[in-house]
């Protein structure tokens, strides 16, 4: 493939991907796990607490949290559920008892991702371009968000574990 016809296509993949993205952050409603995600991510950003939904790594989850950050938001800091935590009751009380617009934190809180998946777009054309790898290039027309939570979350897992080691962290104690 020419190099002005591989760029104008990767160019079109990426604004597609922008294009069809926006359209779709306040459209598509919640996944099943998105608002526990969502809430933990808002403590780790918010409080560096990172007790609510231990079993996934931070990353993600802190970057939904600093789009929260943007605006206005009432948590249940006085909860029982915040104290314990439990993370099913406490974030039931953010997303349905607090007066929180739903539609508007859940907007805020993916914008950060769909930029790092953005971003991310160029790197993959570049590598694949620079490997000459025909499969990667093919990558960039799937769902490049995909890409991002699978490499992240590697390299959460490994910090993670580190310092869990390095006992700059505490252990689960519900595991």
């Amino acid at each position: 493939m020419k190099r002005p016809v591989a760029w104008g296509l990767a160019a079109l993949i990426m604004a597609a991907h922008a294009v069809l993205s926006i359209l779709l952050l306040t459209q598509d409603s919640l996944t099943s796990d998105e608002p526990v995600h969502i809430t933990a991510g808002y403590l780790a950003a918010q409080d560096r607490d990172l007790r609510i939904n231990p079993e996934h790594p931070p990353l993600a989850k802190a970057l939904a949290g600093f789009g929260l950050m943007t605006g206005e938001v009432s948590f249940p800091y006085d909860a029982g559920s915040y104290k314990t935590p439990d993370q099913y009751p406490l974030t039931r009380l953010f997303f349905q008892e607090q007066g929180n617009d739903v539609r508007a934190m859940t907007a805020r809180a993916r914008w950060p991702i769909l930029l790092l998946s953005l971003a991310f777009c160029p790197f993959l054309f570049f590598f694949a371009k620079r490997w000459r790898s025909r499969s990667l290039i093919a990558q960039l027309f799937i769902e490049p968000g995909q890409n991002i939570f699978v490499l992240f979350k590697r390299r959460a897992d490994i910090l993670y574990l580190s310092a869990q080691h390095n006992n700059l962290i505490g252990a689960n104690p519900y595991c």
